[in-house]
């Protein structure tokens, strides 16, 4: 599925948690699968106020958009074959 611009607005840090919350995944999976590190991830998910926060750009927003397409292929086929 490819993805518009319109779409791409949707993906924010609420939609990025309610993915990890819905697959059961945690920060360490991200920098497992990903390689996102510690420091990164933390300034992701900083609040508002915080100076150094870490804000998504378009790119990020599909890097994570797919992140997730992948790994929900993955826990399905991990789940059929049980």
């Amino acid at each position: 599925s490819s993805m518009n611009s319109e779409f791409i607005e949707t993906i924010t840090e609420e939609w990025i948690l309610s993915q990890m919350e819905e697959l059961g995944l945690k920060r360490k999976d991200l920098k497992q699968d990903i390689g996102l590190d510690t420091v990164y991830l933390s300034l992701f998910f900083a609040k508002e106020d915080n100076p150094r926060k870490i804000h998504l750009s378009k790119t990020t927003k599909a890097m994570f958009y797919y992140y997730f397409e992948w790994k929900r292929s993955v826990l399905q086929k991990r789940s059929k074959t049980i």
